[in-house]
Protein backbone atom coordinates (compact mmCIF):
# COMPACT_ATOMS: atom_id res chain seq x y z
CA UNK A 1 0.00 0.00 0.00
CA UNK A 2 1.39 3.39 -0.34
CA UNK A 3 1.21 6.78 1.27
CA UNK A 4 -1.53 8.02 -0.46
CA UNK A 5 -3.97 4.74 -0.22
CA UNK A 6 -2.98 3.06 -3.35
CA UNK A 7 -3.38 -0.76 -3.09
CA UNK A 8 -2.33 -3.21 -5.78
CA UNK A 9 -1.68 -0.47 -8.23
CA UNK A 10 -5.82 0.78 -8.02
CA UNK A 11 -4.20 4.44 -7.77
CA UNK A 12 -7.82 6.62 -5.84
CA UNK A 13 -7.39 9.63 -8.33
CA UNK A 14 -6.44 7.81 -11.17
CA UNK A 15 -8.40 8.82 -14.24
CA UNK A 16 -9.43 4.98 -14.41
CA UNK A 17 -10.08 4.40 -10.80
CA UNK A 18 -13.72 3.71 -11.48
CA UNK A 19 -12.92 1.15 -13.81
CA UNK A 20 -10.77 -0.60 -11.63
CA UNK A 21 -13.27 -0.64 -8.84
CA UNK A 22 -16.24 -1.40 -10.75
CA UNK A 23 -17.65 -5.01 -10.51
CA UNK A 24 -19.86 -4.70 -13.83
CA UNK A 25 -16.40 -3.78 -15.87
CA UNK A 26 -15.86 -7.04 -17.11
CA UNK A 27 -12.22 -6.99 -16.86
CA UNK A 28 -9.30 -8.38 -14.92
CA UNK A 29 -6.85 -5.97 -15.84
CA UNK A 30 -6.62 -2.21 -15.72
CA UNK A 31 -4.21 -0.12 -17.42
CA UNK A 32 -3.50 3.11 -14.74
CA UNK A 33 -2.31 6.53 -15.39
CA UNK A 34 -1.91 7.74 -11.59
CA UNK A 35 -1.33 11.02 -11.10
CA UNK A 36 0.68 9.84 -7.60
CA UNK A 37 3.11 7.90 -9.55
CA UNK A 38 5.84 8.68 -11.66
CA UNK A 39 5.14 5.78 -14.15
CA UNK A 40 2.30 3.95 -15.59
CA UNK A 41 0.70 0.67 -13.72
CA UNK A 42 -1.27 -2.30 -14.70
CA UNK A 43 -3.34 -3.96 -12.19
CA UNK A 44 -5.75 -6.45 -11.38
CA UNK A 45 -8.90 -4.83 -10.94
CA UNK A 46 -11.29 -4.73 -7.38
CA UNK A 47 -13.12 -7.65 -8.69
CA UNK A 48 -10.62 -9.85 -10.00
CA UNK A 49 -8.57 -9.66 -6.53
CA UNK A 50 -11.90 -10.03 -4.87
CA UNK A 51 -12.24 -13.67 -6.98
CA UNK A 52 -8.83 -14.60 -5.80
CA UNK A 53 -10.04 -16.63 -2.76
CA UNK A 54 -7.73 -15.03 -0.05
CA UNK A 55 -6.45 -11.52 -0.16
CA UNK A 56 -3.03 -10.65 2.13
CA UNK A 57 -1.82 -6.97 2.27
CA UNK A 58 1.34 -6.65 3.61
CA UNK A 59 1.75 -2.75 4.98
CA UNK A 60 5.09 -1.01 6.61
CA UNK A 61 5.33 2.07 8.13
CA UNK A 62 4.07 4.43 9.99
CA UNK A 63 3.49 7.03 7.34
CA UNK A 64 0.95 4.43 6.46
CA UNK A 65 -0.89 3.93 9.26
CA UNK A 66 -3.80 6.70 9.19
CA UNK A 67 -4.61 5.27 5.64
CA UNK A 68 -4.50 1.66 6.81
CA UNK A 69 -6.63 1.94 9.71
CA UNK A 70 -9.08 4.31 7.95
CA UNK A 71 -11.36 1.10 6.64
CA UNK A 72 -11.66 -0.74 9.92
CA UNK A 73 -13.56 1.96 11.33
CA UNK A 74 -16.14 1.84 8.56
CA UNK A 75 -19.51 0.53 9.91
CA UNK A 76 -19.97 -1.51 6.55
CA UNK A 77 -16.44 -2.94 6.39
CA UNK A 78 -15.99 -6.06 5.73
CA UNK A 79 -12.52 -6.23 6.51
CA UNK A 80 -10.65 -9.00 8.89
CA UNK A 81 -6.96 -7.62 10.16
CA UNK A 82 -4.26 -8.37 11.88
CA UNK A 83 -1.15 -7.19 13.33
CA UNK A 84 2.09 -8.04 14.03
Amino acid sequence: MGNDGHTASIFPKAPQFQTAIDGSAGVALVHTTPVTAPHERISMTLDAIAHTGHVFLAIQGEEKKPCSTKPHKAKTANIRSASF
